[in-house]
């Protein structure tokens, strides 16, 4: 499945594999933060009927572990993530979820790529330009994985930061890193 986020201010339209520009976005993902970075940048997760799916917290810290805490309201499953597993180059956020293991890796770029039990089953990619506050990310994952996980994942760094209709914005993502997997080429298994 491909997975379409297009950020307009401090909402964001998620489409599940998006074919026109009519398609009515498949989730809303908006921001109710306060706009005061060391309380931690917060949204929810609504579906198209306005009900709330999910919830991302997300403070980062500089000199202690930064916090992640995504509640997915459906499987009533709460994840509590310290993101404490990084080097110079990368930065690896390790937690299970359904008895499997998982590790989110964060290459050079705006690439990342998640692993389940060692596979690779999502890569994400954001735009390093966006135009007038409009930036846009994709979801590459195999269809069996979580949705509305995979879109907390993808998003959880990027709630609260939104430039308020700044003509252009140039984000470089992570200087240093490793390469994606190929080349950030990689696409999900056709099942």
């Amino acid at each position: 499945m491909i997975i379409s986020i297009n950020q307009r201010g401090d909402k964001h339209f998620v489409y599940k594999d998006l074919k026109s520009e009519n398609q009515l976005h498949d989730y809303l993902v908006q921001d109710i933060g306060s706009k005061w970075s060391w309380r931690g940048n917060e949204a929810k997760v609504f579906d198209r009927d306005g009900n709330e799916v999910a919830y991302i917290y997300y403070k980062l810290k500089i000199f202690s572990k930064s916090r992640l805490r995504i509640v997915l309201k459906l499987e009533k499953i709460e994840f509590n993530l310290l993101i404490n597993n990084w080097t110079f180059k990368d930065i690896f956020l390790n937690f299970n979820y359904h008895n499997s293991s998982y590790i989110m890796q964060t290459h050079k770029g705006h690439f990342r790529s998640l692993f389940k039990n060692n596979v690779q089953v999502a890569a994400f990619d954001k735009k390093a330009v966006s135009y007038l506050d409009r930036d846009s990310f994709k979801i590459s994952a195999n269809s069996d994985e979580n949705l509305i996980f995979l879109i907390c994942l993808a998003l959880y760094d990027d709630i609260g930061i939104y430039s308020d209709g700044a003509a252009a914005t140039f984000n470089t993502g992570q200087l240093f890193g490793t390469k994606a997997p190929l080349e950030g080429q990689w696409r999900p298994s056709k099942t």
